[in-house]
């Protein structure tokens, strides 16, 4: 066995380490739903109030430091249209947003529990932010027309009997002192990740098979 095939295998091999370290973690967190994994399918979804201001007052400018608070908050449930989904219809409790304190607009570092005050099947969950950066945008008015607004993207950990799985999202707002916001956070499981790893190395071992049969009728 030559060494360049040992290289591609190991290669491969490195390709499916690096995904399983990668789900491994998460996939403990499977116990998040009432009897099964929690699936892709499952979705949070809320909604509320907010307002947005920065040291001079403004409610429209994202530049400096800003704080966003969420002074009302509704988990729409499974009998909503477009609710929440899948294991987390069985949800139960209030759920607490902490106030994000923002620098031009994103978090400068992760925010623990910044969902928090909900139960799923008796034990506590809770989401740990981890990316979340507004930007000025224009939404769809749900009266007609559009509004001017803020959406943001939504990453981070839903945390349940310390287990952890990734969830990721998206969050809309109105331009108002005290607008209304809408967002939605879909649970990944781990395993969902691993074909594109896999993928990545087969195609990473391809790549150079190629470059090495190149290379052979080169020199034939």
């Amino acid at each position: 066995m030559s060494l360049k095939t040992i290289g591609l295998k190991a290669t491969l091999a490195a390709a499916l380490v690096t995904g399983a370290s990668m789900a491994t973690a998460p996939a403990q967190a499977a116990s998040l739903g009432p009897k099964t994994q929690i699936l892709g399918n499952s979705v949070l979804s809320f909604a509320g109030t907010y307002s947005l201001t920065n040291a001079s007052g403004a409610t429209r400018d994202l530049s400096g430091t800003t704080t966003l608070k969420f002074n009302t908050i509704n988990i729409f449930d499974g009998g909503t249209e477009g609710g929440s989904t899948g294991s987390f219809t069985s949800l139960t409790g209030s759920a607490i947003f902490k106030t994000l304190t923002l620098e031009n607009g994103s978090i400068t570092s992760p925010v623990t529990s910044f969902i928090s005050g909900l139960t799923l099947n008796g034990k506590a969950l809770s989401f740990d932010l981890t990316d979340f950066a507004l930007r000025k945008t224009t939404v769809t008015n749900p009266l007609g027309g559009n509004v001017d607004g803020f959406i943001a993207g939504i990453e981070g950990n839903f945390i349940r009997n310390g287990g952890e799985l990734f969830g990721e999202g998206a969050y809309t707002s109105q331009f108002r002192s005290n607008g209304s916001f809408s967002g939605d956070i879909t649970a990944v499981p781990a395993p969902a990740l691993l074909p594109g790893l896999v993928g990545l190395g087969l195609g990473i071992v391809r790549k150079r098979k190629q470059g090495e049969a190149e290379k052979a009728e080169a020199k034939a």
